[in-house]
């Protein structure tokens, strides 16, 4: 299906409402055999003017295998320094993350009546299709297909999991909810607080497959724009077509898919419990300009009580060392998420925290 606008004055929110209402996501569009990408996808030229051929940056390597002492002291110094981190070893088979990541591609791959089935509003709450996830934000659409799943705190039930990746998306969340305890613990201790301390968190998972198709003009677009996770932390699979980056400073740098990895990003709301200990990466995602799809696909671990307080741990407060935020809620914070979404220039969330 082909969008298209009478001449005249562009109408950006019309057309933005149409593409939304047809529920074919940016695949169906280019599907429908477009060589050029709707206006509404266009992003600003300063967002444009950093999509650049870039340096790659070296994600710190951290194997399983080591000692617990090893693990963790290296954890704590990614986590410091970068906010993002590489596993091997984690003890997930390949066959597990490699049927995943084609059963993410045939989900979005069916015909679009079927994705469509998962449009919010439709079969349920616990598994739902998106397309761009925002298409009000100023900064223009995305050019990005998602399925989520919310394992928490309601586990969905099965047959609201769409069934061409059913089985692979169960036996992913096993492992990455024994994969989830794991790091919790070695973040701990990172710390220095009890291994259990953050364990409550591994309880909320909230599974996402990002499906990234071939851009036809991928230099005026993004996949995904430059954001922080809300999350304690964001565990990442990616296929070998991937192009994620991370930002030092003002410079955006590229990261290199390793084959059999997990990428773990730190989230604002460790940046907030450790005060400013561990902070979260700032990270997008760019269009692909390859006709293999870019797949994602990314557990998030939250906190689904979104009343709950949210603080620095007080094991870690001091006279020497103040607490950084004021208490809030979770719902506080991803309420600011969405506002700064909608600013023509984003700002940090955690920002409107600090004391």
């Amino acid at each position: 299906m082909a969008i298209s606008i009478p001449p005249g004055e562009y109408d950006r929110a019309k057309e933005a409402k149409e593409f939304a209402d047809a529920m074919i996501g940016v695949k169906g569009l280019l599907d429908s055999g477009i060589t050029t990408i709707p206006e509404f996808f266009i992003q600003p030229s300063k967002i444009l003017s950093t999509i650049k051929p870039t340096t790659t940056i070296e994600i710190p390597v951290v194997s399983f295998s080591g000692s617990p002492s090893q693990i963790i002291e290296e954890i704590r110094e990614a986590s410091r320094t970068r906010g993002t981190f590489y596993i091997v070893n984690h003890g997930i088979p390949d066959s597990v993350l490699d049927n995943m990541i084609m059963a993410a591609k045939a989900f979005h791959e069916q015909p679009p009546e079927l994705r469509a089935q998962y449009y919010p509003g439709k079969l349920g709450t616990n598994a739902v299709f998106m397309t761009t996830y925002n298409l009000r934000v100023p900064t223009g659409a995305t050019w990005r297909d998602s399925l989520q799943v919310n394992w928490t705190p309601n586990p969905p039930e099965i047959d609201q999991i769409p069934a061409i990746c059913r089985q692979e998306m169960v036996a992913m969340d096993g492992h990455m909810k024994q994969l989830g305890e794991t790091l919790m613990e070695f973040i701990s201790q990172g710390l220095g607080v009890a291994p259990e301390r953050l364990k409550e968190y591994t309880d909320d998972r909230i599974m996402l497959t990002h499906y990234y198709p071939y851009c036809p003009q991928p230099d005026l677009t993004l996949g995904t724009h430059p954001h922080t996770d809300s999350t304690v932390l964001t565990v990442l699979l990616h296929n070998r077509i991937d192009r994620f980056q991370v930002q030092r400073g003002h410079e955006w740098l590229h990261v290199m898919p390793l084959p059999g990895a997990l990428l773990v990003n730190v989230g604002d709301t460790l940046q907030v419990l450790s005060n400013d200990e561990f902070m979260s990466v700032t990270h997008r995602v760019l269009a692909n300009g390859s006709q293999e799809p870019g797949i994602t696909v990314g557990f998030f671990f939250p906190s689904s009580n979104k009343s709950k307080l949210l603080s620095p741990l007080p094991e870690l407060l001091s006279p020497e060392k103040p607490a950084i935020y004021r208490s809030f809620k979770m719902h506080e914070h991803q309420q600011v998420r969405h506002n700064i979404q909608l600013e023509d220039e984003p700002r940090t969330a955690l920002s409107y925290f600090k004391l």
